[in-house]
């Protein structure tokens, strides 16, 4: 699991998503991009992980 120190990415397997295959990210994310996540999993990994959305709000 991520610290707010890491990234969602940093926590898991291969470390940083950039520069990888996405075929690879998606299989380290527990993720099949044909068919994406079921509602159940979505919801399980918003109350585990918080809303995907950037620190900091909007800027003017």
């Amino acid at each position: 699991m991520a610290t707010d120190d890491t990234t969602a990415t940093e926590a898991r397997p291969g470390g940083s998503a950039a520069g990888r295959p996405a075929a690879e990210v998606a299989r380290d994310l527990g993720v099949e991009p044909e068919q994406g996540l079921s509602a159940d999993e979505a919801a399980r990994r918003l109350a585990e992980h918080g809303p995907n959305q950037l620190a900091g709000g909007k800027k003017e």
